[in-house]
């Protein structure tokens, strides 16, 4: 249980089965990126947090693991140059009630949220997220 502030450690879960959850919901309790890359599965979760790195990199990452859990975010704001905007997934990551709005991918073949596979993306709100290409004939979309 994380209590309300900005926390902008980068979060990784090792492998582990963690419920990572915030004491006060989303409004009041930001953190920086969020990596879930070394194998872990649905009871790895992160929940209820603001995700807005200050430096410009993909605030979520979930790649290489089982089916983990991205439930209740808000994700908005965010500027990259690489991968995506707002959220990088594959291999089952399920994002769920989660707000990801507003979040930009510049000069890179990417979108507001790059999803590979099979992922589930449900219940959530998604607007106003873009791709805007440097001297790139390619256009991916700014939604998913």
């Amino acid at each position: 249980m994380v209590g309300s502030g900005n926390f902008q450690e980068p979060i990784r879960f090792f492998g582990k089965g963690i419920l990572l959850t915030s004491r006060c919901g989303p409004e009041s309790t930001k953190i920086g990126d969020v990596r879930i890359q070394d194998g872990e599965d649905s009871t790895t979760i992160p929940k209820g947090f603001y995700v807005q790195p200050e430096e410009q990199i993909v605030p979520v990452m979930s790649f290489g693991v089982q089916n983990p859990l991205i439930v209740g975010n808000i994700i908005s704001g965010n500027m990259t140059y690489d991968n995506s905007g707002a959220i990088y997934a594959q291999n089952g990551t399920v994002i769920r009630s989660s707000i990801i709005s507003d979040n930009t991918c510049y000069c890179s073949d990417a979108d507001g949220i790059t999803i590979l596979g099979s992922c589930l993306v449900i219940d959530n709100v998604i607007s106003g997220n873009k791709s805007i290409q440097c001297d790139s004939p390619w256009a991916w979309g700014g939604g998913i």
